[in-house]
């Protein structure tokens, strides 16, 4: 049996042709590494890559180079940085402002229907918690309602009448707005500039929020609560987990300090008597009773100060002494606190509680007051109200 044979077409392909192949493959290869060095570079660059160097090799990080003068006004309440710091928040009047850190501009306004008491961004996203206080219902209209049912046409032309009425009405008036009094727990997203409703807070007889924790690692909020009970100040402490759940954690005491770890739902409390709690179990010592509850680091640790021995800092890991550290110089006026770690605030410097010794630190401006301390940049606010952005410079 003869098998027929099969013909295969020649392809005759020309020179030009194939020149023009690897042309297109060549540019297309450029492309393809030019989009992949622009990502790595601009969009997923790290600290190592965000760096500028001086004549004298000491590195300014880029975001330092682009930032322009930026003002803050002299009421600016509960100022925030976000995690990348390109951006700040406060609050003047009842209303949230953000500025661009790099042209010094506002970007943002946020307003509510209520005054908003509190603001602050989370640590890893450019994204803001803020609450808003707020009166149940209409509880304001019914009441101007009944008023004026009350006072009637024939005390119109009674000026001393009114007078007399009106004082007694912003008594009740004030009572009934405290009684129906909520909070409100919103976000504001950088990226899609929305803010949404989260959870809704029942503060009645709200004074202030004290402090606020947040993890994102765990997302649980707790919000310590100043309010007035039996004409008594109290502190109630609100937790809110991630299903938007809200309960009352702790309450009737005055707590002056609350500290929640990062990777860890365990909430430390200072009450105004110096006692410790870790999940409301009371912590002691052998030797110490009364503790000043310093911060938390990044590893869950959390450090406290015998108030009988204020030089002494005690660091703790689930309910053990790990480490103790002896400082030289216990005049530090506050604390704070943040990723890069704890650092206590003297007049002159900042004393970063991972070094050793005091009086080794980080210089302060005269006459600034610190806000923030991120990637090597001293940020502070000086007497006009402008904010400060220098390199940190250590104390020899």
């Amino acid at each position: 049996m003869k098998i027929p044979s099969i013909k295969i077409p020649s392809i005759k392909i020309e020179l030009k042709t194939i020149e023009r192949w690897l042309i297109y493959a060549f540019i297309g290869t450029i492309f393809t590494f030019s989009v992949l060095i622009y990502l790595n570079v601009s969009l997923l660059k790290d600290e190592a890559t965000d760096l500028k160097y001086t004549q004298k090799g000491q590195y300014i990080p880029e975001a330092l180079l682009l930032k322009a003068q930026v003002e803050l006004p002299p009421n600016a309440k509960t100022i925030s940085f976000s995690y990348d710091h390109n951006y700040v928040s406060y609050i003047n009047t009842g209303i949230i402002y953000i500025k661009d850190l790099r042209t010094g501009k506002i970007v943002k306004e946020i307003a509510e229907e209520g005054p908003i008491t509190n603001a602050f961004f989370v640590s890893d996203r450019n994204i803001i918690l803020y609450f808003v206080l707020k009166t149940k219902g209409t509880a304001r209209d019914k009441f101007n309602e009944i008023i004026y049912q009350e006072i009637g046409e024939e005390n119109l032309d009674d000026e001393e009448g009114i007078d007399n009425y009106t004082s007694e009405q912003d008594i009740a008036l004030m009572e009934q707005l405290l009684k129906n009094q909520v909070l409100l727990v919103k976000t504001y997203s950088m990226s899609s500039g929305e803010s949404i409703e989260q959870v809704e807070l029942g503060s009645a007889n709200f004074l202030r929020i004290k402090q606020v924790e947040y993890s994102s690692l765990t997302n649980v909020i707790y919000v310590n609560v100043e309010m007035l009970q039996k004409g008594k100040i109290i502190n109630t402490i609100f937790r809110i987990n991630i299903m938007k759940r809200v309960s009352k954690y702790q309450s009737g005491a005055l707590y002056t300090k609350v500290v929640l770890l990062s990777h860890e739902d365990k909430l430390i409390v200072e009450d105004n008597k110096n006692n410790i709690y870790i999940n409301k179990s009371s912590f002691k010592t052998k030797e110490y009773k009364k503790f000043i509850l310093i911060g938390k680091d990044q590893e869950d640790n959390f450090y406290i100060s015998p108030v009988d021995v204020p030089s002494k800092i005690l660091k703790i890991k689930g309910k053990d002494i790990i480490e103790e550290k002896i400082i030289g110089d216990t005049s530090f006026s506050s604390i704070h606190n943040n990723k890069e770690g704890v650092f206590l605030i003297f007049k002159d410097y900042i004393w970063p509680l991972k070094q050793d010794v005091t009086p080794a630190g980080i210089k302060l401006n005269k006459g600034n007051t610190f806000l923030d301390l991120f990637d090597n940049v001293l940020y502070e606010i000086n007497t006009k109200g402008e904010l400060k952005q220098t390199m940190a410079e250590e104390i020899k």
